[in-house]
């Protein structure tokens, strides 16, 4: 196989993303706004940078699997055995480098009150994982083609050195457009335009200063750090021995509703996704985590729910907590949903798309699985959700139908354990 190969060139360019990728993941994963009552101008925090962040990891993560796609395929019809890349990528999910949350809060009242605008993003950091998997499994697959040495005369050639500074500058032009457009709902700009001499000067307003804790609020929201650290404390020393390939195949549901209802799509919002790609509140939860049979599942949720306390506590030792800090932490999910996914075909060409695996919910309070239930979803071009799609539907809007078909066959198969 020569060096200049197309298949070889996909896998080089997957794995410079990736390391594009994992820069990203480094970082806040959230930014906060402020608007006072009243004000025409309210921008405090870092909305720009998380933005930014945001829009490379929408747009990279699945340009990575779309080049080690076209290097499997190549790899393939030479009689390479790619099977460990298959294994791989069949638990990918949707390729979303990041999931975003958006939240609008209103605290305090007159003179005093604000706006605050929430954006969170879920960097998929497992997802990552599967990426250097992916590539891994690739090479191995490939022993005749000398990766090592092709990565040091990359790393060695100052043509490539100066291609990729070339690139990397344009890309953030490119992205520093697409922020305006995502920190929308965070820079609130207002142009007044005004015949007449008079002049109005608009600048961003620092964090407003919110109503101080009373002594009871300030002692209500040491008690609940200490009690959610606590409880997340115990929970990730649960998690490994709870989610273990032998936990669970035990898992077995019983006929009584689980206690974490998961939303379903409503049918309005399952159309929309199909027809347009985009979700919306009711559509549910942005992204579930989605593992292999044999993988090891982390405890990234828990780390990231300790990592909100720990936000709120230091903001409560600086003295600048304040009833948004309760309500963040009296809002900290009690369970957490995961998927596993003994068999994913994706749509391909006239191919209908199927998912077959097991959803699990587990309790952090209670420390232990709680729920389970079957997944058989399925998807084709014939299914209701694309009636209103003229021609013939291409893979990718079947792909979505199996998105809405998993969810509802989530929600719908979840029973508390016998």
């Amino acid at each position: 196989m020569a060096t200049n190969d197309p298949a070889v060139r996909s896998v080089r360019i997957a794995v410079a993303l990736s390391e594009r990728f994992v820069e990203i993941l480094h970082g806040p994963s959230q930014a906060v706004s402020f608007k006072k009552h009243g004000a025409l101008i309210g921008v405090a925090g870092n909305q720009e940078a998380l933005s930014m962040r945001i829009g490379e990891a929408q747009q990279i993560y699945p340009e990575i699997w779309r080049h080690l796609d076209e290097a499997r395929a190549a790899f393939a019809s030479r009689g390479v055995d790619v099977s460990e890349y298959d294994r791989i990528r069949a638990v990918e999910g949707p390729a979303l480098g990041a999931a975003v949350d958006t939240e609008r809060k209103s605290v305090g009242t007159g003179q005093h009150g604000y706006d605050q605008f929430i954006k969170s993003a879920n960097f998929n950091r497992v997802g990552y994982e599967r990426v250097r998997g992916a590539c891994a499994a690739l090479m191995r697959a490939t022993p005749d083609v000398p990766w090592a040495e092709i990565a040091r005369t990359e790393a060695a050639d100052p043509n490539i050195a100066a291609f990729t500074r070339a690139t990397r500058r344009k890309r953030w032009i490119r992205l520093a457009l697409l922020a305006a457009v995502i920190a929308a709902p965070f820079a609130i700009v207002l142009y007044v335009i005004k015949r007449g001499p008079e002049k109005h000067e608009y600048r961003p307003l620092a964090e407003p200063e919110a109503p101080q804790l009373g002594d009871g609020e300030r002692a209500k929201l040491d008690a609940a750090v200490a009690k959610a650290r606590e409880a997340i404390a115990a929970a990730r020393r649960a998690w490994p021995a709870a989610t273990t390939r032998e936990a669970l195949a035990a898992a077995a549901p019983g006929s009584q509703p689980c206690e974490h209802a998961v939303q379903a799509p409503t049918d309005d919002a399952a159309r929309h996704f199909v027809e347009v790609g985009t979700m919306d509140a009711a559509f549910g939860p942005r992204a579930f985590d989605m593992y292999r049979p044999d993988a090891t599942i982390p405890d990234e949720r828990l780390a990231a729910l300790a990592g909100t306390v720990d936000l709120v506590a230091d903001r409560a030792a600086a003295g600048r907590a304040d009833r948004s800090d309760l309500e963040r932490l009296a809002s900290l999910p009690t369970h957490l949903v995961l998927v596993i996914a003994d068999r994913l075909a994706r749509p391909t060409g006239d191919a209908p798309g199927e998912l077959v695996g097991r959803g699990y919910v587990f309790s952090i309070a209670g420390q232990r699985l709680v729920c389970a239930g079957a997944i058989d979803a399925k998807a084709s071009a014939e299914d209701p959700l694309l009636s209103r799609v003229r021609g013939s539907p291409a893979p990718a809007l079947v792909g979505r139908v199996l998105e809405v078909r998993f969810r509802q066959a989530l929600a719908g198969g979840l029973r508390a354990l016998r």
